[in-house]
């Protein structure tokens, strides 16, 4: 988990007030190195979709319920035989729609 705060000069009076007001976070990750064209987009939705489910379980387990939960997807990528990534977000219904095309522009 990762919570979200901002430190400031009076951080021993409003710590506990911000854990209480922060927004409880956890993101999931799962490593694909493989170049667009070896993959197909329906590939890369099924493992979103695994990665959706398992933050949404530990979500639910904190106390979250799915209508007050967002996930939000991104990937990391670059040219090949450059170490620099640059990180893409997108939405799965865009990428069902655009394929890989969407990534590419952006």
């Amino acid at each position: 988990m990762r919570y979200r705060t901002n430190y400031t000069e009076h951080v021993l009076v409003l710590c506990a007030f911000g854990d209480a007001m922060t927004t409880l976070r956890h993101e999931v990750s799962r490593t694909y190195i493989r170049n667009l064209g070896e993959i197909d987009v329906r590939s890369i939705v099924e493992v979103c979709q695994e990665l959706s489910a398992k933050a949404s379980s530990i979500l639910v387990r904190e106390g979250v319920p799915l209508e007050s939960q967002r996930h939000s997807f991104e990937v990391d990528m670059r040219y090949q035989g450059q170490a620099l990534s640059l990180p893409v977000g997108f939405s799965l219904p865009d990428l069902e729609k655009e394929g890989f095309p969407l990534l590419e522009k952006r």
